[in-house]
């Protein structure tokens, strides 16, 4: 049998590539010497008629070619081919090579020797790599598996990629999911030769020592199940929960209270089908429904109630199932830990969110679930080299789950190629068409790159999946209000504002819809009960200051921009605000009509520190100085006082209070 050897090609700073004239007593060299003798060139030639036969001949030819092949190799045994040596990265390697394994018994005679390599390190010298002890009673026609595998040992990746598996698929403290992964790398990245033979190799039926190195090549007990489970085991488990699959149909048709009779059935027959309850989960809309409900006691139900308790973002009541989940012997559960990370992203705490995430990675730095969750917090805080680790550690990990194909969509997203995000998402959903984060991102995505029409299905499909995404309800209403719908907007806007009551951002989105209609009554309201329930982006008091501006309501106007100013100074961080110019030039030109001039000046001052209202402070503060002058005196009529910021005024003169608004107890 021809077995072809790789060239090995490297690129050396200073020395030149060895010849075989530089290395003691090289094949090439050997077989030149044997070639003077004519007994010794006759049973060379005699030999590598013997390679060349060995995978054609006959049944009847066997015999006589045998005694040939052997009273050749008796004749090579003193000649200075039987020790020539040839180097790993040599001109003319392959010719070396050939010369060797043709004088070689291992190749021509059948009789292996464990200790014998044509190069310096034998292979022996890493026993690690393969078992070879019962390497002597294998047939060299037949054991094409063995020497596939010498091939792979001689070779400096596919050597280099076999040890990374063999040390991870080996030992007692053997880890399925790092043995996967390095199994799958070395047949990703060994060339294609290698691997083809290492996987493609034959044995013969009575060959037991073959079969078995081809199956830990393959398949070592390391990446099996513990239990491999029976294929008439699973058919009656299928069979034994018709009720599941029942409900599965009832709800494609849309008979949410059939379904959700069926579930909980489903639920009592068999408790620990974790699959039912998350069906379950899936429709139920509020915690009203609850109540009615006929569960089971058991403590999978602890795991249903705080997990529906996260999807109605009942935060709260989630976390305290799940630290009462761990108080009872789940503390060392990567689910609980990855929920409680969850959970503090709906609710938009990200420093905590990103904390858990960081501490479950360390803990379990092969884990995938809701790794895209914990993109999405690296992406709003826009940690573009840690997103980037991540997608590449998952991509080498699995490349070929959802989460990993959002996580990369993220990364793209992140880098404005919404292109390549897009392509990413859609990758996801042919993975698994129910996904409901890859069809949301999807949207936003087809959003960025202004396909109203994309994102609009796409944002569909999510609300089809599952009618609680609050982001799919709110991206449906950025849509419309992109097209210029506002009555659509509305609609969309509201059923986020149900889902989500206390998040501020869809308040203003409502508040911003209902001043489009001019119902500007809803969207004061709108406004302040963003500004009462905490304010994430800063804006619902400067809106519902411009609010009071249109309506000419000049105190409350007044009341609201040094809320606003109040709020953004006292966090003691100097962060730059889009409105702030705007707050301090009404302040200035309120109280410069109100006649105060301290208080004037001071807000005219800091007008001066920004670019779009450094004229109007200027020419505000040359009036109060020619006011001044003139003996003006401040007005002697205000009802009562009004205090700015500590760090805006040096002597904290007391100022107008304007009346407050009272819309505190005003929902929408």
């Amino acid at each position: 049998l021809q077995i072809l050897w790789p060239h090995s090609i490297s690129v050396f700073t200073g020395d030149s590539l060895p010849t075989e004239s530089r290395l003691v007593n090289s094949c090439i060299q050997a077989r030149k010497k044997c070639q003077a003798d004519p007994a010794f060139k006759a049973a060379y030639h005699q030999l590598e008629s013997c390679t060349s036969s060995l995978s054609t001949e006959s049944p009847l030819e066997e015999s006589s070619t045998s005694a040939d092949c052997l009273e050749a190799a008796q004749q090579l045994r003193n000649s200075s081919l039987m020790g020539c040596t040839c180097h790993r990265r040599m001109k003319h390697q392959a010719t070396c090579l050939n010369i060797y394994w043709t004088v070689h018994p291992a190749r021509s005679l059948g009789d292996y020797e464990l200790d014998v390599s044509p190069y310096e390190d034998t292979v022996t010298s890493k026993p690690w790599k393969m078992n070879l002890s019962k390497l002597s009673m294998l047939k060299p026609d037949s054991d094409l598996c063995l020497r596939f595998a010498m091939l792979c040992t001689l070779n400096d990746k596919c050597d280099r990629l076999r040890k990374a598996y063999g040390e991870a698929c080996s030992g007692f403290r053997c880890q399925r999911h790092l043995c996967l992964a390095q199994l799958r790398s070395f047949f990703e990245k060994a060339a294609e030769s290698h691997a083809q033979g290492l996987l493609l190799c034959p044995c013969s039926p009575e060959d037991v020592g073959c079969g078995e190195r081809r199956r830990n090549t393959i398949a070592p007990s390391c990446a099996l199940p513990s239990e491999i489970p029976n294929c008439l085991d699973l058919r009656s488990f299928c069979r034994a929960d018709p009720l599941c699959r029942y409900g599965v149909v009832l709800r494609k048709l849309d008979l949410v209270k059939e379904a959700i009779d069926v579930f909980v059935e489903a639920t009592h027959v068999l408790p620990l089908h974790w699959g039912a309850w998350l069906e379950l989960c899936n429709l139920i809309t509020d915690k009203e429904m609850l109540k009615f409900l006929s569960l089971p006691d058991t403590w999978m139900k602890e795991f249903f109630l705080a997990h529906i308790y996260t999807e109605l973002q009942l935060i709260e009541e989630a976390l305290q199932k799940y630290q009462h989940l761990i108080d009872v012997g789940f503390s060392k559960s990567s689910y609980i830990v990855s929920q409680i990370a969850v959970a503090y992203h709906n609710i938009r705490d990200i420093d905590k969110a990103l904390s858990i995430f960081n501490e479950l990675r360390k803990q379990d730095p092969y884990r995938i679930e809701n790794m895209d969750t914990f993109s999405n917090l690296l992406y709003v805080r826009s940690m573009k080299s840690e997103l980037s680790y991540l997608a590449h550690n998952l991509c080498e990990i699995d490349k070929y789950r959802v989460e990993t194909c959002c996580v990369i969509g993220n990364y793209y997203s992140l880098r404005s190629q919404h292109e390549k995000a897009a392509l990413y998402f859609q990758r996801a959903l042919k993975l698994n068409p129910r996904y409901l984060g890859a069809w949301t991102l999807m949207g936003h995505e087809y959003m960025e790159m202004k396909n109203t029409s994309a994102a609009i299905q796409a944002y569909r499909h999510a609300i089809e999946v599952n009618k609680r995404d609050y982001r799919a309800w709110y991206g449906l209403g950025q849509t419309y209000e992109i097209l210029k719908m506002p009555f659509y907007c509305l609609y969309y806007y509201r059923r986020a504002h149900q889902l989500r009551p206390n998040d501020s951002r869809m308040l203003v989105a409502l508040g911003e819809c209902y001043e489009k209609l001019n119902q500007l009554v809803e969207a004061k309201k709108c406004y302040w009960r963003a500004y009462a329930v905490g304010d994430v982006e800063k804006m619902a008091l400067v809106k519902l200051a411009k609010l009071h501006e249109q309506l000419t309501e000049s105190e409350q106007a007044a009341q609201c921009y040094i809320k606003y100013i109040q709020d953004i100074y006292s966090c003691g961080e100097v962060v730059e605000h889009l409105e702030e110019s705007t707050a301090f030039r009404y302040l200035a030109q309120y109280y410069f009509k109100c006649k105060l001039w301290d208080e004037a000046s001071t807000c005219a001052q800091k007008c001066c520190a920004f670019n779009d209202t450094r004229e109007e402070g200027k020419a505000l503060l040359r009036q109060i100085l020619q006011l001044r002058n003139q003996g003006e005196t401040p007005s002697g009529d205000t009802p009562g006082t009004f205090f700015l910021p500590a760090s805006l005024s040096a002597n904290n003169t007391p100022t107008r209070r304007v009346s407050p608004l009272n819309l505190s107890s005003v929902t929408p």
